[in-house]
């Protein structure tokens, strides 16, 4: 943006140059604060980031290998302040959209007034009501995935 003042000012060029790369230093400097740089960030774009940090996590954990397509996602992202449930194709057709938003809703109230954790048992706990539900599990069969906790760090 510098050729408005070089050719509205008297500024000489390497002045001009000189703010330019002083307001260059500043912003970059300020921006390194995270919280900052999230409050610049529009809620839209942070939410298709982390959905799409779902779908990833679906599948690099391999969910979507389970035997009868019944992998479920629990993904919650603090950053960005999303939580979201990612299911295969036979869960997807089994249990409505309108649980799994529940579900959410019911998370991030409990995220939000600072019970993190008794949110996410609750979570967890409904989620697999739902699971044995239509897909009980059979006697002496293991897990087709590990059931674990995943922490992934912002970059």
């Amino acid at each position: 943006m510098p050729w408005p003042l070089i050719y509205w000012t008297w500024l000489p060029e390497e002045t001009i140059y000189l703010i330019q790369l002083a307001v260059f230093a500043a912003l970059a400097f300020v921006l390194q604060y995270k919280p900052l740089r999230f409050l610049l960030v529009p809620r839209s774009v942070m939410r298709q980031r982390a959905h799409r940090c779902a779908m990833q996590q679906f599948f690099a954990q391999n969910i979507y290998t389970t035997p009868g397509h019944t992998g479920v996602l629990l993904f919650v992202s603090v950053a960005e302040r999303y939580a979201e449930i990612v299911t295969d194709a036979a869960i997807a057709a089994k249990v409505p959209a309108t649980e799994w938003k529940d579900i959410i809703a019911k998370l991030t109230a409990d995220i939000g007034g600072g019970n993190a954790a008794k949110g996410l048992v609750q979570a967890i706990r409904r989620v697999g009501e739902h699971m044995s539900a239509h897909f009980p599990a059979p006697a002496n069969k293991p897990n087709a995935l590990p059931n674990h906790l995943v922490m992934l760090q912002a970059e």
